[in-house]
């Protein structure tokens, strides 16, 4: 879904700049782990985070 993602955002731009549109604006992607207070939690955490890092973000500790 991300390269999807990636080829939609790419072509709004390309359509933005030829219609003379200022922007991209600025955003921010987000990634979400929602966890119970089982045994597969830590896993899922770190998980979280790698995917976090190899996209590029921080993993947001505070709203744990």
């Amino acid at each position: 879904m991300r390269r999807v993602a990636q080829t939609v955002d790419d072509q709004l731009i390309g359509a933005m700049r030829r219609q003379g549109i200022e922007g991209p604006w600025a955003a921010g992607e987000r990634i979400l782990v929602l966890i119970a207070g089982d045994a597969m939690a830590s896993g899922l955490v770190r998980a979280g985070r790698r995917l976090a890092e190899s996209d590029g973000c921080a993993l947001d500790r505070d709203s744990c």
